[in-house]
């Protein structure tokens, strides 16, 4: 089956909000509630990524926003906000 179904079979199971081991065993949380989205977007930094994951990022992604934790990550949203715009993204299509 798709991955998209499966999900869909464990949400409809479930219930929207999945908390499952991932990578070597790293906890993944997986919504499609938009009040946790809205909750873990807002308080993000309360939720490091776990080592692990953070070497596979790492090693996927390189250095930078996805990686980055704290004043770091702080810096590069700064830094890439106004070019996430309305006006700048309706600028780029």
């Amino acid at each position: 089956a798709r991955t998209g179904e499966e999900h869909a079979k464990y949400r409809e199971k479930y219930g929207s909000t999945l908390r499952f081991a991932g990578i070597a065993g790293a906890p993944v949380l997986n919504s499609t509630d938009p009040k946790v989205f809205n909750h873990v977007m807002k308080e993000a930094y309360d939720y490091p990524k776990p080592g692990m994951a953070a070497r596979v990022l790492r090693i996927a992604t390189g250095d930078g926003v996805v990686t980055a934790e704290g004043e770091a990550h702080k810096r590069h949203r700064r830094i890439m906000i106004p070019s996430l715009s309305a006006q700048a993204v309706k600028s780029m299509v």
